[in-house]
């Protein structure tokens, strides 16, 4: 039979019309089908094993608890727990935590760790495909860009950049990996946005972005940027623009007024780590000229624009070791936005699909060793006796599960008040306290502060000869620590915890080291130095004989007469310690020192007067006063006014949703 010509060419077109339309269907599939059953199967062990107490993970759960425990619904507070006090939430953004501490109201911590964790890569990808789909990728190429981008997140598993599994799953680094889960859904919605004007989306995801982590917040200001400086010419933009940042700087001022404010208060040194960066940061550079330059290729522009910007303060991170920023955060967002930017440079091709398929299921099939199940739990003996003052856990990084476990767990199982926790760059006395472990321990782990090589001493007999001192001065009178590392003259109490590995036991104990007070009237010498100086200065003195006979201070104080009829009672302690009461038995003023961190929230009353707090070694507080003397912790005039900012901000946003809700439903 002779088919006609133009009947054949019919069947010729539609029949490959249906090969690509399955083609394309295969594609698709199979890639949501390899991404998910790899997310299936490496979440299932964390869903039903893991403890959530991985390196940094155990810092998380700690901090979940005390939210839970002590803070919840609020966000702030004073958190006595380590660090001689910090401020809870003040510097690292709450909104992980927090969201962590509510379910936790339904089920256990352990399970809402697990299940928020799982949350955040069950929707990196679908954030992965959206953007895809919005930047007007074909369903196929989303495909294969989610499929690229999912498997970039098992690239360096032994180096913890923040945001690939390794990172999250072994480390514990998984707020990273929640804000950049949302940086790319708000990537997508800002696109959408300049279409169509909507600002409700964009603005809870940019806020949520804010309040998870500062690099993503950073990333995220910069492609907003991005975004202005491409369409500020056009008005619909523009008047987004404006109600977008301003609902989102309401919405968040809660937080971030505070932190800018105080960050003086933190500490955080330079860390770049960014050998890979600099050829991600050669490819981004080429590729935005080449986009900026290609005029078919516009709707690429913010993208590339924004890989200019990251790229750039990677650059400066490179280039300057002044500047406090963990510039190696930067990483994966470079690197995601990339496979972004290079795909929207070809045409569709079964090959490269197919190519990419290959690529990324062995890097799926080869996953590093990420710890699914986790460290195992350590048996603890609950401590019995009361304790008066703080507790020195003091844990080599190889002798338990995991770094981090007993430092927070004891704390956490037994409500003591302890000295070193994961939060480091809430405090300016982690310093201090970092190196004044390493003189315990050598072993010790350190993080966020720098340990110097003069300090600790590794005289033997110096460190004999002042570290009664030191620790009286911590206001530390016990320590739990194994006991091949216990000084002769510590008295041991009970047993703790063990730890075992490779035929080797070490047994932890509770001991008694100090009989120290957390309030005391100063009998040493006050030498007033410059603040400029400070922390040199403290660390001289800390690690020094001078430790025994003065106190610095960073101002002058009143002058006073030194007398031997003087006593301090301490009357009342909040069980945050941010509320003292203390009586000053003495017929003048004289000084007097609380062992607790100096912070601008601090305030000091004496007979309801408000009196001066003076700051003293290492970062502590100091008073002249007489009588009845009360110190608490308050809010300050603008933490007020930025909460009712955010309260008002709030409001706003659930009035627009209900309107919106009428007018769809209507």
């Amino acid at each position: 039979m002779i088919v006609p010509d133009h009947i054949e060419g019919y069947w010729n077109k539609l029949d490959i019309k249906i090969r690509n339309w399955i083609s394309e269907k295969i594609v698709i599939w199979a890639s949501f089908i390899v991404v998910y059953i790899s997310i299936l199967y490496l979440f299932l062990p964390i869903l039903l094993d893991n403890a959530m107490l991985m390196w940094d993970h155990a810092g998380l759960y700690f901090s979940v608890w005390f939210e839970k425990e002590y803070v919840f619904p609020g966000f702030f507070s004073w958190n006595p727990f380590f660090y001689t006090g910090y401020a809870h939430n003040q510097f690292y953004p709450p909104l992980y935590t927090y969201l962590a501490s509510a379910l936790s109201y339904i089920l256990p911590i352990t399970w809402s760790l697990r299940i928020l964790f799982t949350l955040t890569y069950v929707l990196m990808p679908l954030s992965f495909y959206v953007l895809a789909r919005s930047l007007k990728f074909s369903k196929e190429k989303a495909a294969i860009a989610m499929l690229l981008m999912y498997s970039s997140l098992f690239l360096f598993p032994t180096t913890y950049y923040g945001g690939n599994l390794s990172s999250s799953i072994n480390i514990g680094l998984i707020t990273h990996a929640f804000g950049m889960m949302l940086f790319f859904f708000y990537f997508a919605s800002l696109i959408k946005a300049r279409e169509s004007g909507k600002f409700i989306l964009p603005t809870i995801l940019f806020s949520a972005i804010i309040l998870s982590h500062l690099v993503a917040a950073i990333v995220a200001g910069f492609l907003l940027l991005s975004f202005t400086l491409l369409y500020w010419k056009e008005g619909k933009f523009r008047t987004f623009l404006f109600k977008h940042a301003g609902l989102s700087f309401l919405l968040t001022a809660f937080w971030t007024i505070p932190f800018i404010l105080k960050k003086s208060y933190m500490s955080i040194i330079y860390l770049a780590n960014n050998g890979e960066i600099g050829l991600l940061a050669f490819i981004s550079i080429l590729y935005a000229v080449y986009v900026i330059n290609a005029k078919e290729r516009e709707s690429m522009y913010p993208l590339a624009l924004c890989l200019l910007f990251v790229v750039a303060l990677a650059i400066i991170g490179i280039a300057f070791s002044g500047i406090n920023f963990h510039f190696y955060r930067l990483m994966y967002f470079i690197l995601l936005l990339l496979p972004l930017a290079l795909l929207s440079l070809y045409r569709k091709s079964i090959v490269i699909s197919i190519f990419i398929l290959v690529a990324s299921l062995f890097l799926i099939l080869n996953p590093g060793n990420l710890n699914l199940e986790g460290p195992n739990q350590m048996n603890l003996t609950p401590i019995s006796i009361p304790i008066d003052g703080r507790v020195f856990v003091v844990a080599s990084y190889d002798e338990e599960t995991a770094p981090h476990v007993l430092q927070h767990m004891l704390p956490l199982e037994n409500k003591f008040f302890s000295v070193k926790g994961l939060y480091v760059e809430s405090t300016r006395t982690g310093e201090y306290i970092l190196n004044l472990e390493k003189e315990i321990d050598q072993k010790s782990l350190t993080w966020g502060a720098w340990i110097y090589s003069e300090y600790p001493p590794n005289n033997l007999s110096l460190i004999s000869e002042i570290l009664p001192y030191q620790l009286n001065h911590f206001n530390i009178n016990y320590a739990i620590i194994s006991d091949d590392k216990a000084r002769k003259e510590w008295i041991r109490i009970h047993d703790v915890t063990k730890y075992s590995k490779y035929g080797r036991t070490v047994n932890y104990s509770l001991y008694k080291i100090g009989d120290s007070r957390l309030i005391e009237i100063v009998d040493r010498k006050l030498r007033e130095v410059s603040p400029l100086s400070w922390k040199e200065l403290n660390l001289q003195w800390l690690f020094s004989e001078g430790i025994k006979e003065e106190l610095l201070v960073d101002e002058a104080g009143p002058q006073y007469e030194k007398s031997q009829n003087t006593s301090l009672e301490i009357t009342e302690v909040s069980k945050l310690q941010d509320n003292i009461k203390f009586n000053v038995n003495s017929a003048i003023e004289v000084p007097v020192l609380v062992k607790i961190s100096y912070f601008p929230n601090w305030k000091a009353y004496q007979d309801g007067r408000e009196i001066k707090i003076y700051r003293a070694s290492p970062d502590f507080m100091l008073v002249y006063a007489k009588g009845i003397v009360e110190f608490k912790y308050e809010e300050t005039s603008m933490d007020k006014l930025s909460k009712w900012m955010s309260i008002i901000g709030m409001i706003i946003l659930i009035t627009l949703i209900a309107i919106v809700s009428r007018k769809k439903f209507a």
